[in-house]
């Protein structure tokens, strides 16, 4: 008898409650699995980027003059460096207005690639896709960030939070992610 066939049976046979209950797992299933593989991306992204300090930044800039961030008028490229928040992990947060309001959706992807937080670019509110492109990179699945705390992402310990800051306890020197309209949080926070 054909695999595809006694499967089939086998779903017949069983109740609607078991149906429902399998698929609901399925969908958990692969959601963790997508989760596992947004933190696997994200930890390499963090630990490939070129930038992991205001330092690096500073020799980049001073170095690099097509960088995009040089678009950026005087006083947004002042107030995204300012925004920027390294902790011994990488970026733990930047403003996301400066970027926004001034830069394609291809820039800002390019700009946070030197950082390693490339993906949270699908977070940026209204941001625009204008090509084919910047669809994809706008195009995240929900679960690579971590909006509600029952998310998979959330529950498997990373993410990027949307208006959110990167702040330490003055006390024990650790870091946690705390509300602040305009800004992003990653998961090197």
């Amino acid at each position: 008898m054909p695999t595809k066939l006694i499967a089939l049976i086998a779903l017949a046979l069983l109740s609607p409650q078991a149906i429902s209950s399998q698929h609901k797992s399925a969908s958990l299933d692969a959601a963790e699995a997508v989760a596992e593989l947004s933190l696997m991306q994200q930890e390499i992204d963090s630990a490939t980027a070129p930038i992991k300090s205001r330092q690096q930044l500073q020799r980049y800039l001073s170095r690099t003059p097509e960088a995009p961030l040089h678009k950026l008028p005087d006083s947004a490229k002042r107030n995204f460096i300012n925004s920027l928040i390294f902790t011994g992990k990488g970026l733990g947060s930047y403003s996301y207005l400066p970027l926004a309001d001034h830069l394609s959706a291809t820039e800002i992807y390019q700009t946070l690639s030197l950082f390693g937080v490339q993906s949270s670019t699908g977070v940026i509110p209204k941001l625009k896709a204008h090509t084919t492109v910047e669809r994809s990179i706008m195009a995240r699945p929900t679960s690579d960030f971590c909006e509600t705390p029952d998310s998979p992402l959330c529950q498997a310990g990373g993410g990027t939070k949307t208006d959110y800051i990167c702040s330490s306890d003055p006390w024990d020197d650790k870091y946690s992610c705390t509300y602040s309209f305009g800004d992003i949080c990653t998961k090197s926070c």
